[in-house]
């Protein structure tokens, strides 16, 4: 009995255990850590599948509107371009072609004048009459880009510098149009300066220390200067001064800046290298805006694989464009075009890169002890051995060269020298010239180099009298007894 008592007692508890468990609704993971925890991927929706992409990042909206704006010369003004979703997406600006800013970097040449705020909007203090465009751009560089266009108007009118509050002897210059003009070449420009003061001073310009007389395409009525046909010479500070005679007399300056098509110089049309080496060519542009400078060859871009394009500022303004080419093949030989690019236009120089010896260049020159001889010493630089040399020379004014072979020595490093001895010279003056060779081809012709040479004859040396007195020279004493003889024959035969 007390066992079937126990029994009951656990039968009774098992139940009230069932019966107390929490149903479907209010289960715990912890009950059931089976399938309820799955998640299966469907294998034919490509939305659902991992394609390794990451979530797809919202689209850049440019919440700015569009400007249609009127300024003055000397006004300010700003574009906005507001950029929702865009934090990581570069920001660019451009005025028609020309770039203004790529993200943070700076690609205007105005950089004082052109500024970027913290929130993209773009700055122009104080604007020109060039500033006049419809294409003020704001792009968001994605696919496709977004855009905003603002429109820029600056009317013509003089900027009147008066302080009416100053007495009238102290009032300032005034100028005309504005204390910064920008132009292009080719267009007339105007401006003029007057003074405020009672005592009518002279108004006298000045540009880079010369007066405006000095400066050729410039001319001056009363108080305005005027440029017919305006070119990059003509970009500068202009200086106004009114001279009264005074220990301070008043001035004032206006910048005229001339916008110009690229103008491209070469310091060498040739460069020299040998296979192996790392081999530069170069080419400086001067251009405003801007010029944008890339590389040619046989017609096609030069590839910057195994290339490095650099460039820098010169003392004068004007950019050094470096093309370096790390490791010289025999196919990197050959000619090259730099071709710069602006708004106003273009303009290209071809330079040619060769394995080629350099131009010879005399060394040294001298009479040797025997005076019918002449030594000349040449070095020439070549990364190649020197084959051969071809030495000619003439006296000068004659036609025809006379041809000689001097010896091939080993050089020192890239230097080798050639030296030759012309013997047997008549009096006269010389013209010499001289060509090397090496595997790939002849150095280009060197400078004409002249000597003179003159036969002395020996001069007897004077011999006292006994006397002491007088001096005769032997010579004189036998001419005058030949002429005695002379003389008396002919007298004889009288």
């Amino acid at each position: 009995m007390q066992t079937l008592g126990i029994a009951a007692i656990l039968a009774l508890l098992f139940t009230a255990h069932v019966l107390g468990r929490p149903q479907n609704a209010d289960r715990t993971y912890d009950d059931y850590p089976g399938d309820e925890l799955k998640e299966y991927d469907d294998p034919e929706d490509p939305e659902e599948q991992d394609t390794g992409r990451g979530t797809s990042s919202p689209i850049p909206v440019i919440q700015s509107q569009a400007l249609n704006l009127k300024a003055r010369p000397g006004d300010k003004v700003e574009f906005p371009c507001v950029i929702s979703n865009g934090e990581n997406d570069v920001i660019q600006w451009t005025k028609g072609s020309e770039p203004l800013f790529f993200g943070g970097t700076v690609t205007t040449d105005e950089p004082e004048r052109i500024k970027l705020t913290r929130s993209n909007s773009l700055v122009i203090d104080p604007v020109t009459e060039l500033d006049t465009s419809n294409q003020w751009t704001c792009s968001v560089l994605v696919e496709p880009p977004v855009i905003l266009k603002h429109s820029l108007v600056v009317e013509h009118g003089p900027t009147d510098l008066t302080n009416p509050t100053a007495p009238p002897d102290q009032q300032p210059l005034k100028v005309w149009p504005g204390k910064k003009i920008m132009v292009n070449e080719s267009m007339t420009v105007k401006f003029g300066c007057e003074s405020q003061s009672k005592t009518k001073p002279e108004i006298k310009w000045s540009l880079k220390g010369k007066t405006i007389d000095e400066v050729q395409g410039t001319r001056r009525e009363n108080n305005y200067v005027f440029i017919e046909h305006a070119t990059r010479h003509h970009a500068g500070v202009y200086q106004c001064l009114a001279e009264d005679r005074s220990a301070s007399p008043q001035h004032e300056a206006i910048e005229v800046v001339v916008n110009y098509s690229p103008f491209i110089e070469l310091e060498h049309d040739t460069f020299h290298t040998g296979l192996g080496m790392m081999s530069e060519i170069s080419c400086e542009v001067d251009a405003h805006p801007h010029g944008h400078l890339k590389w040619y060859k046989n017609g096609n871009i030069v590839s910057k694989v195994g290339t490095t394009h650099k460039h820098e500022k010169t003392s004068t303004g004007k950019t050094l464009h470096k093309l370096i080419i790390e490791h010289t093949h025999k196919e990197d030989l050959g000619t090259y075009t730099c071709r710069a690019t602006n708004e106003l236009g273009d303009a290209s120089k071809e330079v040619i890169l060769t394995g080629a010896p350099a131009k010879p260049i005399l060394n040294h020159g001298e009479d040797l002890n025997n005076q019918k001889a002449h030594m000349v010493r040449w070095r020439v630089q070549s990364f190649s051995p020197i084959t051969e040399y071809k030495l000619e020379y003439r006296m000068k004014g004659e036609d025809k060269w006379i041809e000689v072979k001097p010896q091939v020595k080993d050089g020192q490093e890239n230097n080798f020298f050639v030296e030759n001895h012309f013997e047997n010279l008549l009096p006269g003056v010389y013209q010499v010239r001289l060509l090397a060779r090496n595997d790939f081809g002849w150095s280009p012709q060197s400078s004409i180099h002249e000597f003179r040479k003159e036969i002395v004859a020996d001069v007897p040396q004077n011999v006292k009298g006994a006397g002491g007195g007088s001096s005769t020279t032997r010579p004189l004493a036998a001419l005058t007894a030949l002429l005695l003889v002379v003389s008396t024959r002919v007298f004889t035969c009288l």
